[in-house]
């Protein structure tokens, strides 16, 4: 059984492992979106709060600045100097699109595309279209490894049930079952 922090430290892990590990030149890199996201603590607390109100009501929806911050800002609360990732932007675009850009030390970045749903157990799940590190790119078994264990991660039942997911330029709303 996984804590959030556990859970959060293996997403992150084996995200920046798979992608840096069976990478090729052959694939496209990753195409990260030219808005702006400005990490802060003011953002992170507006998206904790309204993952809280969430809770209350059956949905929260979040810009990508308060989701970047508020998963930013876990990963140094919960993992401190031992991180390996130095913090996360999320956009979001139409047709549940998601792109992350994970920064890891040393100012490397790696890039994930893709879309993100709801599975039939009723977990968010991602589906990976492309993932690229420095200068890097997965595709094929390697992105279905990276995809796998991202998706196992976010299956752990602790995290709640989710009935919904929809996205839009800048904002993702989920909704949640009790």
């Amino acid at each position: 059984m996984f804590s959030r922090k556990n859970l959060l430290v293996t997403v992150m892990l084996v995200l920046v492992i798979a992608v840096l590990a069976g990478c090729g030149t052959a694939a496209e890199a990753v195409q990260v979106p030219d808005r702006e996201i400005m990490v802060n603590m003011d953002a992170a607390m507006a998206g904790q709060a309204k993952g809280m109100e969430g809770l209350m009501t059956g949905s929260v929806t979040w810009t990508e600045e308060e989701f970047s911050s508020f998963v930013t800002t876990l990963l140094q609360q919960n993992l401190g100097g031992m991180a390996p990732v130095e913090g996360v932007n999320a956009w979001f675009e139409d047709g549940n699109g998601l792109v992350l850009q994970v920064a890891l030390p040393g100012g490397m970045t790696a890039d994930l595309a893709g879309t993100i749903d709801v599975n039939d157990s009723n977990h968010i799940q991602v589906d990976l279209e492309a993932a690229s590190a420095m200068g890097l790119t997965a595709a094929g078994s390697i992105l279905d490894v990276i995809e796998g264990a991202i998706n196992r991660a976010l299956a752990d039942d602790s995290l709640g049930v989710a009935l919904n997911v929809e996205t839009a330029p800048g904002e993702i709303t989920i909704g949640l079952g009790q």
